[in-house]
């Protein structure tokens, strides 16, 4: 429940507005920074929900953009007009609770001048709201019109992506006034995000040093910009209701579902069996060409006493030049970090009806695309029986294997959040 209680945080820019009208004015605006040197900015999903074109003062219009709806991520390509920007570099290592932080952004448009500010505050928690491990709850404060900015460390290396506050529905729900209770997309999912669309970034050093606020802000704002989204339809801006970006980020389905690592005995290492769990949940994925989108099967794995993260993502193909009814893409993102647990190969994936049972191998071929990262096509001629494999059993197999030759298996139950979200998927699929 307490989810649907989050205000994303963009701002119409028409919030001064008393009429229904149709103009250049922008109906959203947000905040977004660049990860590297070729135009790719990163930004809140929630940002670009109605954009029919994006634009950044000072740069230009974009050329292209992708979102995950799911995790509120997007990035934003621009052709033009960046090159005379910086880009900032993503953690490499995991935040600390306590950890000195700033937000920069954008905030209230319209209202505030255009001039970029900057807030600073701490970490808090180091989960979300309903002990979501893809967030961290800041103090810093945030504003509408924050969405998308980064949330940065002492060093100006980025931790986060703000994206959420506790709004006025928390309020009117509980009686409770909140203060400074908000929220920013940990560093690691906006690098899983990046690496499955194969958006080049950098991950900072380890590093010591302690800007002050002066020096953050100099090292850090011209990697910072402002991202306003145009509609090409009339939009009201006499309410509340189209002031402000409502719609939380996608909601995960349930609790989350059991996930178990199972390694092979080796001469010098025991067998081993260690509990995780598994988020099921339904993504939206962009079609090839266009800037619909089609939704997905999507599973984040955690095995924390492993130091072990998987997203699997099972996608219909929409590329004709495929010979594949559907993709399905594992995503290793600590692979390079764990020298006895590096993932080499993934061998298949199979359906069972119980943890004990054999299972059966879906029709398919895997490869390995990237360091930690890999795919399988699923054979055409075998569509239906494939479909059926995956929509009626109810645990799933991950037979891997590590650089170190060692064998291992991933085991993931759908559970009740699970089974919804294949039968959702699957039944959209069909249509």
């Amino acid at each position: 429940m307490l989810r649907n209680l989050l205000l994303t945080i963009g701002l119409s820019a028409g919030v001064l507005s008393t009429s229904a009208i149709a103009d250049t004015r922008p109906q959203l605006s947000g905040t977004a920074f660049f990860v590297n040197g070729d135009g790719w900015a990163v930004t809140n999903a929630h940002v670009l929900e109605e954009c029919s074109r994006v634009t950044a003062p000072g740069i230009g219009e974009a050329s292209d953009w992708i979102t995950d709806r799911q995790n509120d991520l997007a990035a934003v390509k621009f052709e033009t007009g960046s090159n005379s920007r910086t880009f900032l570099a993503l953690r490499d290592t995991p935040p600390r609770l306590g950890d000195d932080i700033a937000a920069l952004g954008y905030p209230l448009h319209g209202i505030l001048s255009d001039s970029i500010k900057i807030t600073t505050g701490i970490i808090n928690s180091l989960v979300g709201i309903d002990n979501d491990t893809r967030y961290l709850q800041i103090s810093t404060a945030l504003q509408p019109g924050n969405s998308g900015g980064p949330v940065v460390d002492r060093s100006g290396q980025v931790v986060g992506v703000a994206t959420s506050v506790l709004g006025s529905s928390f309020v009117e729900t509980t009686g409770i006034l909140p203060q400074n209770v908000n929220f920013a997309v940990r560093s690691h999912v906006v690098e899983i995000f990046l690496q499955s669309h194969g958006v080049q970034y950098r991950k900072g050093e380890l590093t010591t040093g302690t800007l002050s606020t002066v020096e953050l802000a100099e090292r850090t704002s011209n990697a910072v910009v402002q991202i306003l989204c145009y509609e090409d339809k009339p939009v009201a801006t006499n309410s509340k209701e189209t002031s402000q970006a409502m719609a939380a980020p996608s909601a995960t389905w349930g609790s989350p579902a059991s996930a178990i690592l199972y390694e092979e005995r080796t001469s010098t290492l025991a067998a081993a069996a260690t509990p995780g769990s598994v988020t099921w949940s339904v993504a939206q994925q962009t079609l090839t060409g266009t800037k619909s989108f089609e939704p997905a099967i999507q599973a984040d794995v955690t095995i924390p006493a492993s130091r072990m993260e998987l997203r699997m993502t099972i996608n219909r193909n929409n590329d004709g030049s495929l010979p594949a009814s559907h993709i399905v893409e594992f995503l290793f993102p600590t692979s390079d970090k764990l020298e006895d647990r590096a993932v080499l190969s993934v061998i298949a994936l199979s359906l069972k009806h119980t943890e004990q049972d054999a299972g059966q191998r879906l029709s398919g071929t895997t490869a390995k695309a990237a360091d930690g990262f890999f795919l399988m096509a699923l054979n055409d001629l075998h569509r239906s029986t494939n479909l059926q494999l995956l929509e009626r059993q109810t645990w799933l197999d991950i037979p891997i294997t590590y650089h170190s030759g060692r064998r291992a298996l991933i085991t993931l139950e759908k559970g009740s959040s699970g089974s919804q979200v294949f039968e959702e998927v699957i039944k959209a699929w069909r249509r």
